[in-house]
């Protein structure tokens, strides 16, 4: 196998692991309304009238309104700490899986003379490269605010519909509508900071394997389309390091 060939499926690995880190976060987002869900229908159990209605005047009795916040607030709290815990371990995998294979790849394809570059697995470093910031923000932060948001308009969307007096399956479908549009948010985080990540340690990886004594160049080359621009078609076969 060519190491061109060798990158087409290290990407492709990397696709795969962000995938199934995309599906792990639509089951927690799955779990929360499923949680969120039973405790809104055990209050309409408890309190709803007899047109099986819940509004403030029901609720607002003693600490109910409070307990009813604070279960919504510390369900959406632990989705989102469910949340950190994918990414972290998505960036960690996309991180190791992308350096070993391109090493293993480049050495595979190497030279015999040139000396071993397993070595060079060691030396990068995990914890610079996962935690580097983009835009100025730690991925970390980003969760944090739409953490903060996701609480605040679960929140007021819910006690908008205790105001009208909404039944169970109009504050079901509320809910709903709300987690559906946040569990975007976190998938492109994931998205994004791979792809970060995937391409700070391939070049990361190759520069060590240069600086090593492997000549490591890339060619350009053009599907020369109609979409394909004229100077970079002429660009097509060029060599650079």
């Amino acid at each position: 196998m060519s190491l061109n060939d060798d990158m087409l499926e290290i990407h492709k690995n990397i696709e795969n692991i962000i995938s199934k880190s995309e599906k792990n976060i639509i089951i927690n987002y799955a779990k929360t309304l499923e949680s969120l869900r039973t405790s809104i229908r055990k209050l309409y159990d408890k309190y709803a009238d007899k047109q099986s209605k819940l509004s403030f005047v029901q609720m607002n009795k003693g600490s109910r309104l409070n307990d009813f916040e604070k279960n919504i607030t510390e369900n959406l709290a632990n989705l989102y700490k469910n949340n950190d815990k994918i990414i972290k371990s998505t960036l960690d995998n996309v991180f190791v899986t992308t350096k070993d294979n391109i090493i293993d790849a480049v050495e595979a394809n190497k030279e015999k003379k040139v000396k071993s570059l397993l070595h060079i697995k060691k030396e990068l470093d995990i914890d610079k490269t996962v935690n580097e910031n983009m835009a100025g923000l730690h991925w970390a932060h980003r969760t944090k605010h739409h953490r903060n948001n996701v609480i605040y308009n679960v929140n007021s969307t819910l006690k908008a519909g205790l105001a009208q007096g909404s039944t169970y399956k109009e504050m079901s479908d509320r809910l709903s509508e709300s987690l559906n549009q946040d569990v975007l948010k976190p998938m492109r985080i994931i998205r994004t900071e791979s792809a970060r990540v995937y391409s700070s340690t391939k070049m990361q990886s190759l520069d060590k394997c240069a600086s090593s004594g492997i000549e490591m160049v890339k060619i350009w080359h053009s599907v020369k389309d109609e979409r394909v621009r004229n100077q970079h078609r002429q660009m097509d076969g060029v060599i650079v390091n």
